[in-house]
C-alpha cells in the first residue's frame, strides 16, 4: 500500500511530459512527493544511492515508479530490466506509460515484470513508434 509520504519516481525524458505528468497526479490529489530522474544512469544512480543520491533520508526509495518506454540511449524496457533484478527495486510497483500501446510493447513489458501499462497521450508533440 502506498503511503502518502512514499516518493513516486518519475522516469520521463522530456521534461515538458514529466511537467505535464506531474500536473495530472496532483490534479489527481496525489499528493506524495515526486523524484524525477531522466535516464538509466541516473535512474540507476538513485536506487544505488550514489553521487547526489548518497543520502537516502533525503533520497528515499520509491514505492511506485512510472517509467518511460521510449528514452534516449537506453530503453525503458532496460530499465526495467534493471529494476526488476535489483534488490531495492525488485518489489516496487512499476508503470510502464508511453504513447504507443502495441499489444507487443505492452506484452514486452509485462514479460519483463511490470505491474501496468498506461498509455499516454502525446503531450510534447514528439512522436513515439507505434
Amino acid at each position: 500500500m502506498l503511503r502518502s509520504s512514499d516518493p513516486i519516481l518519475i522516469v520521463e525524458d522530456s521534461e515538458n511530459d514529466a511537467l505535464l505528468f506531474s500536473v495530472a497526479l496532483e490534479e489527481a490529489s496525489v499528493r506524495n512527493p515526486l523524484v524525477f530522474t531522466a535516464s538509466y544512469d541516473e535512474t540507476v544512480g538513485y536506487f544505488k544511492g550514489t553521487g547526489k543520491y548518497s543520502d537516502r533520508a533525503q533520497h528515499p526509495l520509491p514505492a511506485l515508479i512510472f517509467l518511460d518506454v521510449h528514452m534516449p540511449k537506453v530503453s525503458g524496457f532496460e530499465v526495467l530490466t534493471w529494476l526488476r533484478k535489483n534488490e531495492a527495486s525488485a518489489n516496487s510497483t512499476i508503470i510502464m506509460m508511453s504513447g504507443a500501446a502495441s499489444e507487443k510493447y505492452v506484452a514486452h513489458a509485462f514479460s519483463l515484470g511490470a505491474d501496468h501499462y498506461l498509455r499516454l497521450p502525446r503531450f510534447s508533440g514528439h512522436r513515439h513508434p507505434r
